[in-house]
């Protein structure tokens, strides 16, 4: 046994000496290549950031993002910084700068008319790769992105947005509306109240109603647990009221959590690598085990729901699941794909919302006449149905809807890879 012993400490030995040896050869080359590593170079002529280092404007980066808590905007700064209308920038380690533009009538030429030219970049697939590993947005446009996009072609028809979508954010609204008025009645007239989280759980509500015809109850939960008489909040006289958290149902909880890592890693170098890192973690594995488990289980009724030859689908799901080509498409896909589809419809209509509310805040005239106009058309109904909403002429609701949308920005950009050299408002940009 003794021999053994001596024999497994002198394996070791030899492998611990190894190791040294092999760091003590590899460190001194691998400083000597970084310190050769030339520094980024710029595309001739499109304006930049100068005297930049090896890993070019990420400290920027990092540092406007640990100051702002913000990304895009870092970005959009460099237009007025650099004072044009095309910017590049460095935000990925030893490789080719990203080309930012905001001349809207080039963008529109350039998404409608230059496809040839410019594909779906992998970004935005690199941030959902944790999330959707085999969503359509990691595939480059080919004959499977298509096939899987198609899937849910028939969720934007008129009648499937009336029918399904419109009905489930109705209530959705309402019981946020009824949220706001019970923290509004604890916090008092002269209190502001934390709202955009709100507004987060109730389109995640309306968006998993609408995608698997089942509750997550987020807000319904918040008011129950504020109706209680023992709760009791602690108002300042003026200022912002913090309510207790509530304990939201466990599904609500790790979605947000899951989904808000894109948002963590948008700043990463190496946006795998994070998120590969991040599903490492007891609570982030956990979270993903009991979210695939709900999955599963949504997709199976789903499943069952869409053979029994009901006229009409009831979710989106349920959709999926009545085109043939979906017999034909793996589980996971099919999973990843309405996944997909609730982290892309996930954030962006809560900041369209919070936007809204800012803006008809900010211009009382623009509230107070479209709350006439919205008075005119449905009368004295205290609550007017999906279908009445949907079939209503209101050119000033149209109007305050289209602005918000352009004021609010609340997509942030969209990007493209070059498939070949080509020019951009007359600069040469290479595939």
């Amino acid at each position: 046994m003794s021999a053994l012993i001596n024999i497994h400490h002198a394996m070791l030995q030899v492998w611990s000496f190894q190791w040294l040896v092999a760091a003590a050869t590899l460190l001194p080359a691998l400083t000597f290549v970084i310190y050769r590593s030339p520094s980024p170079c710029p595309i001739p002529g499109i304006p930049h950031n100068t005297n930049l280092g090896l890993l070019g404007d990420l400290p920027e980066l990092w540092r406007w993002q640990s100051q702002t808590q913000q990304v895009f905007n870092f970005y959009t700064s460099h237009f007025e910084k650099l004072d044009s209308p095309i910017v590049q920038l460095f935000v990925r380690p030893f490789r080719r700068p990203c080309v930012f533009v905001s001349d809207p009538d080039v963008t529109e030429d350039t998404l409608t008319r230059r496809g040839d030219e410019f594909d779906r970049s992998a970004l935005f697939g690199d941030l959902l790769n944790g999330i959707v590993p085999y969503n359509h947005a990691r595939l480059p446009t080919n004959k499977q992105m298509r096939a899987q996009r198609r899937l849910l072609s028939d969720t934007m028809s008129p009648h499937f947005l009336r029918s399904i979508i419109a009905p489930r954010t109705r209530q959705a609204v309402l019981e946020l509306v009824d949220l706001w008025k019970r923290k509004t009645e604890l916090a008092g007239p002269d209190c502001a109240l934390e709202a955009y989280k709100d507004m987060q759980h109730a389109g995640l509500d309306a968006l998993w109603a609408a995608t698997f015809m089942t509750e997550l109850d987020a807000s319904r939960s918040q008011q129950d647990y504020l109706s209680r008489p023992e709760l009791v909040i602690e108002k300042p006289s003026r200022g912002r009221v913090i309510f207790p958290k509530p304990p939201l149902p466990s599904i609500s909880v790790f979605l947000n959590r899951i989904l808000a890592t894109s948002e963590e890693i948008i700043a990463s170098p190496s946006p795998k690598q994070h998120h590969w890192v991040l599903r490492q973690f007891p609570r982030m594995r956990a979270m993903y085990r009991t979210l695939g488990a709900a999955l599963k289980e949504a997709m199976d009724a789903a499943i069952i729901q869409a053979s029994s030859g009901d006229a009409d689908a009831r979710s989106v799901a349920e959709l999926v699941y009545r085109r043939s080509d979906a017999k034909m498409m793996p589980r996971e896909v099919i999973r990843d794909e309405l996944l997909g589809f609730i982290a892309a419809g996930h954030d962006p209509p809560a900041m369209t919302l919070a936007w809204g509310v800012v803006f008809l805040a900010d211009h009382g005239d623009v509230q107070t006449r479209l709350r006439d106009d919205l008075y005119e058309a449905f009368g004295d109904q205290e609550l007017p149905s999906a279908d009445a909403i949907s079939a209503a002429q209101i050119p000033y609701l149209d109007a305050c809807i289209e602005e918000t949308l352009r004021a609010g920005t609340s997509q942030a950009g969209v990007s493209r890879v070059t498939t070949r050299d080509t020019e951009l408002m007359g600069y040469w940009i290479p595939k």
